[in-house]
């Protein structure tokens, strides 16, 4: 099989001391793998470390910066994104609207599944025999074109994802706190980018990967870039052959019999209807701090 429509993405370095995009406050060692969570336990502590809580309120970052954190609730000045909950986020378009939702939000820990319907035809080749079509020629097959209708069974993605708090800034940046640096990727909940930043250009309308190892930042990969709400959509290719199984029959001379199925490999190419994978997200407005 093959898939046609691909999503498109781009490879960021990741700068030690964020939480995925940006990080408000001096970051404390985390450790490799956190405890499972205990539901029934309504007194778990927060994420964040010690040093983390004990940390001065207040930030840089201007107001309607998004970021995510790890930790249970937002920090001072900071809000949840509502929207963002079961989404990832993807970098709008030129001026294209921020703060579009596309599908349905993901259930925790859900392995999204779709499917693709089946809609198309084949031919067999067709034989003619020397004889009389009549009523007693049964169990033959006809020759020519042949529908096929049907639907794939649903598969999960397999995409892997890790689950993290998204807040929105409500507050106005701390102007006796250092700024941060220049060349930093914030996701806004705004339509312009606040003063001293600029939209983002790669990374627009795309997916935000971490660079693999000895990779150059900023490169570009996939199909084109997702305009507003778009669900990008993609499908599937089979090729084969269907081989059929002689069957003998007996024939009065005279007369003609035709259009029967002839005895042979008969290929075919089935292209399945587009859908699509059904990954949700929010597009918000990605600047880069000049």
């Amino acid at each position: 099989m093959s898939a046609h429509h691909l999503l498109p993405t781009i490879a960021l370095a990741v700068v030690t001391g964020l939480s995925a995009l940006v990080s408000c406050n001096p970051a404390a060692d985390v450790p490799d793998a956190l405890p499972s969570p205990d539901a029934s336990d309504e007194t778990q502590p927060d994420l964040a470390q010690p040093a983390d809580m004990a940390a001065a309120t207040g930030d840089s970052l201007p107001k309607h910066a998004v970021a995510f954190f790890q930790r249970k609730t937002c920090p001072t000045g900071w809000q949840p994104l509502a929207k963002a909950a079961g989404r990832t986020l993807v970098p709008t378009v030129d001026k294209d609207p921020s703060d579009v939702s596309v599908g349905d939000p993901l259930a925790d820990g859900e392995d999204r599944a779709h499917g693709h319907s089946i809609k198309t035809t084949f031919d067999l080749s067709t034989v003619s025999y020397a004889g009389i079509a009549g009523e007693a020629n049964h169990g033959l097959a006809r020759g020519g074109s042949q529908a096929i209708t049907g639907t794939t069974s649903a598969a999960p993605s397999g995409l892997p994802y890790v689950q993290l708090l998204v807040c929105s800034k409500q507050d106005e940046p701390s102007p006796q706190l250092r700024p941060i640096a220049a060349g930093t990727l914030v996701f806004f909940q705004a339509s312009d980018c606040p003063q001293g930043f600029v939209q983002a250009g790669a990374s627009q309308g795309r997916l935000i990967i971490g660079t693999p190892e000895l990779a150059t930042p900023g490169q570009k990969f996939g199909g084109a870039p997702l305009r507003s709400g778009e669900k990008r959509g993609h499908r599937h290719i089979t090729i084969g052959n269907i081989t059929t199984k002689s069957q003998g029959i007996a024939l009065a001379s005279g007369g003609g019999a035709s259009g029967y199925a002839k005895d042979a490999k008969h290929p075919y190419r089935i292209e399945t209807v587009d859908d699509t994978s059904g990954f949700p997200y929010l597009q918000l407005l990605h600047c880069q701090k000049q």
